[in-house]
Formats: structure tokens, sequence, C-alpha cells
């Protein structure tokens, strides 16, 4: 098949007009006066959603020049899902605004590398910032305030988390099931929780390789007896074992297998370990979904899910002032750290993630239907801990109003956007398919 092949200017603004299409319907939901994003399903009803991610993998262009800056910048919006499980919209928005920013540079005559270098110095700093102004979360309370934001604004799904949390404890697993009423309602499972019946009595005609080798090992090792237990609870789906003897043991077993959670490469393997924690040191928590229909079912589960990620992501690296003031307050120490530690095109390459950084917030005021321009300026004077509240229109202390973010979300948005943005300012060719 053949290419097309654009060069300089005209490669960097064709990956542009795919991201404009893409921050557009992304940034319409951000805030609690943002948009929902309906999108249409070949098989069955359409699904009503405003998840970042979910959007941004929706979105397939025509033309491939521009789809190719749909697929750069939706890298941001997957890699934060990955790390964070939440801020995928706020990603999207800050990727998308320094590479507008540093546009305007790169046409004023800024030297492309230089401009790479400030960004990436740029993020290592607000993201130092970022854990110096964390505070760690201590009550329930936080975690249920943590909860209500990243689910829309939904204080009974907040609340319902928090209350999972606190019965299934800070490495328990809380899961997902399309519940049969039309309200959400919380299950815990306790004890060790095995995802299927593992009887100890096994009753077969042959045994074959690897099963029977396994056998044999086990038999030679005199592995026979595994332990022991008040109560085995067997199901043609699970086993679930409870008892209170050698604690010490498995505190000890837990401890082992946080450290290997820490250096585990793959998030599968993150995911397994934490199960495994969780089914030994706390449970299983099951939010069972409720809705009158399949589309605020499918809808419910994206606020749920987001919500349990950035309440765990809390709990990890603690809270910060949310609905984007943290990042407007950073701009203005920001500001002052380049104009001391940087130079030329790298302090310009920082001073453009100074401006892009208010777009969060900018685009959360937009949505209220207020003058952005005109609140950020206002935050810009006042204390850290105070911001905008969308929702009422009014200025406020963000902790006391329970309008915070988890600093893991704010991290790892910032890390993935001034990845990626510095990424597309660096690029001087593009090679597509071309249209047929």
């Amino acid at each position: 098949m053949s290419k097309s092949i654009l060069y300089n200017e005209n490669a960097r603004q064709a990956l542009e007009r795919g991201m404009d299409i893409l921050c557009k319907a992304v940034a319409t939901t951000l805030g609690p006066k943002g948009r929902n994003v309906v999108i249409e399903r070949k098989y069955g009803p359409p699904q009503i959603i405003n998840d970042g991610v979910s959007i941004a993998k929706e979105i397939e262009l025509e033309n491939h020049i521009e789809n190719t800056g749909v697929a750069l910048i939706r890298q941001a919006a997957s890699k934060t899902n990955e790390v964070s499980g939440d801020g995928t919209s706020t990603a999207t928005v800050l990727a998308h605004a320094m590479v507008k920013e540093g546009m305007k540079n790169l046409a004023a005559g800024s030297n492309p590398m230089a401009l790479k270098r400030g960004i990436q110095k740029a993020a290592e700093f607000i993201v130092s910032q970022i854990s110096e102004y964390a505070l760690p979360v201590e009550d329930t309370n936080a975690i249920m305030q943590v909860g209500t934001v990243s689910a829309g604004n939904d204080r009974e799904t907040g609340q319902l988390i928090a209350n999972a949390l606190e019965k299934v404890g800070r490495d328990g697993v809380i899961s997902l099931e399309e519940g049969k009423s039309t309200t959400t309602e919380l299950e815990v499972i306790e004890g060790m929780n095995l995802d299927r019946g593992r009887p100890l009595l096994i009753i077969a005609e042959d045994v074959e390789k690897e099963a029977l080798a396994t056998l044999v090992v086990n038999k030679l090792r005199d592995i026979e007896m595994l332990g022991e237990v008040k109560k085995v609870i067997v199901t043609k789906d699970s086993t679930t074992l409870i008892s209170d003897y050698f604690k010490d043991e498995v505190k000890a077993r837990c401890a082992q297998l946080r450290r290997q959670y820490e250096s585990a490469d793959s998030a599968y393997e993150k995911e397994k370990i934490q199960e495994r924690l969780a089914k030994l040191g706390g449970g299983v928590a099951l939010l069972k979904v409720g809705a009158a229909t399949e589309t605020e079912m499918k809808d419910k589960k994206l606020r749920l899910e987001d919500a349990i990620n950035a309440t765990k992501a809390a709990v990890e690296e603690g809270i910060v002032p949310g609905g984007g003031a943290t990042l407007v307050h950073i701009s203005s120490d920001l500001k002052d750290w380049a104009d001391y530690a940087l130079e030329g095109d790298e302090r310009i390459g920082a001073k453009l993630v100074e401006k892009a950084i208010m777009a969060p917030l900018m685009a959360i005021v937009t949505n209220a239907g207020q003058n952005g321009a005109v609140i950020v300026s206002k935050i810009q004077k006042m204390d850290f801990n105070f911001g905008y509240n969308a929702a009422d229109g009014q200025f406020v202390n963000m902790y006391e109003a329970g309008i915070i973010d988890p600093a893991k979300v704010t991290r790892s948005a910032i890390q993935n956007a001034a990845s990626i943005a510095a990424m597309v300012l660096t690029t001087e060719c593009l090679i597509v398919n071309e249209q047929k």
C-alpha cells in the first residue's frame, strides 16, 4: 500500500487537527456540570458515558493523518488509566493544551528539542510539588469525598465505596457486577475466597501428565496437611475458607506479598498480587450495580469503576485540592522556578506547561457557563487550599467542601500528557497509509 508523507509544520498541524477533535469531545465531560457523550453501538442500545478513556477509544477518524493525532493523544489517557484508573479526561485536556501552546512556540522559532527538555523538567517539578502538597488520607470521610467527586458528584456512590473499603481494608478488592434491582447493593465476602471450588479429596479413574506429576511431587514432599480452618463453604463457583488460626503467619505472608507488589513489572501481575492480598488480609467487597435500563447500567459501572480506582489512588499517595485548583496554584510556583532554574528555549518549554496546566480548570469552568480566565486569575491570588466549586459557583476551601483529587491521578495525568506533548512537538515527518 502506498504512503502519504508530510513534513515539518504540515505534519504537526495534521496531528493537531486530530487532537482538537478528540479533546473537544472529552473536555465536555469535565466537572460537576460536564455533559455526557452518546456512542453508537453496532449491536444493542447506544451507550451514554462521560469517561475520558472510553470516549477516546471510540474515536476513529476517516482521515488517516488526523487519526494518527487521535491515536497519539489517546495514549495519554490510556496510560493514565493504567497507572491510576482515573483522570483520563484531565490527561487528554492537558496533552492537547501542551501541544497547542508548543505549536505557537515552534512557529515563533523555538528549538523543538530544547522545548522537549523544558517540558520534561517542568513535569518533574510539578510532580515534586504535588507530592509536597499532598495530604494523607486519614479517615473514611476523605475516601467518601474522593469517590463522590470521581463518580460525578454522586454522594451515595462515594459513601458506598467508603463503606466497602472500610470493611475489606486498604488491600481489599472491590468487584463490580450487574445487579438484579434498580439500587446498587454492597456484599462483603469474608475469609479466604478462591475463584473455583477446590475439594481436598480427588476421585478420578485416571490422572495424567502435569496433574499426576504435581500430586507425586507433593506426596514426596509430604504435603498432605495444608492447615486448619473453622469453616469451609464450597459451591460450584468458589470455595471460601474461614479461620482465625495462624494470624502471625498470615500477616507475614501479606507483608511478603506487598514487597512483591512493589517490584512487579506488569499491571496483570500487580492485579493478581493485590487479589491475593485481599483474599488473605481483608476479603472481597462486591458491588451489585442496579439500574432501570442497560444504558444506565453501563454508565453507572464506568462511574463506579473510576470512583473505586480514585479512592485506592488517594489511599496510596494522598489527596490534593480538586477541580483543577492544584495545578493552577502550582503554575505560579512553576513560573518562579523556571525563571530561576532554566534559560532559553528550555525556559520557554516550561512556560508553555505553566499555561497548559490551567486547561482542566478552564474546561470545568466553561462547562459551568462561566469565564475561565477570570476564575483562574482569582484562584491564583488565593491560598493553596482554595478553589472554585463549579457546582454552585462559589470559591471555597476545597478540603472542607470535599472537592479533592487523588495526588496519584493528578501526577500521572501530568507525566503522561507531558510525554505525549514532547513527542508530538519534536515530530518532523509523518508517514501514513494513503486514503483509498
